[in-house]
């Protein structure tokens, strides 16, 4: 029988999650025949060891350094056999039926270009801190200035990331996470999987945005139930780093879909936050009674990103080489 499901993991260092979702996997294998790749991104545990005496169906892609996310996922997916593409964090577990259910709803709603699962908190909650809306100017404004934070609920400020949508129904929406994204096999292909010169954040955003582009729809497929130990697969990184990878793929993103100036602008907002930000902690280190050497640390952070923001140009944020 010809491969229905091909899963792909981006493992970075977090060997005891990758393996709980590998357990999720197959302790309720999916009825449809599927295969499953680790793309190993130059971790310095022992993920590749733990999935080879552990794990032996998994086929193990090294890349001996940490390329990206989406490049890592290109070099396992791309021209790979099965009718769709799984898309999966390491830091996830599946909930059973959850590769079945994704398949089907893919399988009788063929104006969707790609679905994403309903991302869970590990105590069960909706988790509502992946992005959901547009990813435009106003968003990027609404987030620098705590509006979006401070009013969540609000369908002006808080559209990006929509906390005031409960998740319990299916839907059609402007992008899904890439921490569970399934995704028709032959239209991954055709739009030449994610952009390579992502290294790391907005690469679902801008692959969704170019399957859309393309005439298809986006959807949201509520029972198929993911837990999501968000961020664990990034918490190796330094933490001004992490913030600058994030404006700098946003720049990119801007420049790419909305031009120049859309990216200055863009680019703006983002020092100014971060510098907004820097200001904030350097007062809380000067006022605090306790924990002032915490709140200057994150003031240099801040400070740090917004200059290594500004002097990040659209030839920069393209140049994502590691």
């Amino acid at each position: 029988m010809a491969l229905v499901l091909q899963i792909c993991i981006v493992s970075y260092n977090t060997s005891p999650l990758l393996a709980e979702c590998l357990r999720s996997i197959f302790s309720h294998p999916s009825r449809y025949p599927f295969a499953v790749t680790v793309i190993d991104n130059g971790s310095s545990d022992n993920s590749v060891e733990m999935v080879r005496s552990r794990f032996s169906d998994v086929s193990i892609l090294e890349t001996k350094e940490n390329i990206g996310y989406g490049r890592a996922n290109n070099r396992a997916l791309l021209r790979a056999p099965g009718r769709y593409y799984l898309i999966l964090n390491s830091d996830t577990t599946l909930f059973p039926g959850a590769l079945d259910l994704l398949i089907k709803h893919m399988d009788a709603h063929t104006d969707l270009g790609a679905a994403g699962a309903a991302l869970l908190e590990p105590d069960g909650a909706p988790q509502t801190d992946w992005a959901v809306g547009e990813l435009t100017l106003a968003s990027v404004l609404w987030e620098q200035t705590f509006l979006a934070k401070i009013f969540p609920k609000s369908q002006l400020f808080g559209d990006y990331f929509r906390a005031f949508w409960p998740r319990l129904q299916n839907a059609v929406i402007p992008q899904a996470c890439g921490a569970c994204l399934i995704v028709r096999a032959d239209l991954f292909n055709q739009v030449g999987g994610f952009d390579p010169l992502i290294f790391m954040y907005a690469e679902d955003t801008d692959l969704c945005k170019r399957i859309r582009n393309m005439g298809f729809e986006i959807g949201y497929i509520a029972d198929a139930k993911v837990t999501h130990h968000h961020g664990k697969s990034s918490e190796g990184e330094l933490r001004s780093q992490m913030i600058f990878e994030h404006n700098r793929s946003r720049i990119y993103y801007f420049a790419k879909h909305d031009g120049a100036l859309s990216a200055f602008l863009a680019r703006s907002i983002m020092v100014c936050g971060a510098a907004l930000r820097g200001i904030i902690w350097w007062g809380a280190s000067i006022f605090k009674s306790s924990g002032r050497g915490a709140a200057r640390k994150k003031s240099a952070v801040f400070f740090r990103v917004a200059a290594d923001t500004a002097k990040t140009t659209i030839e920069m944020a393209v140049d994502n080489e590691k």
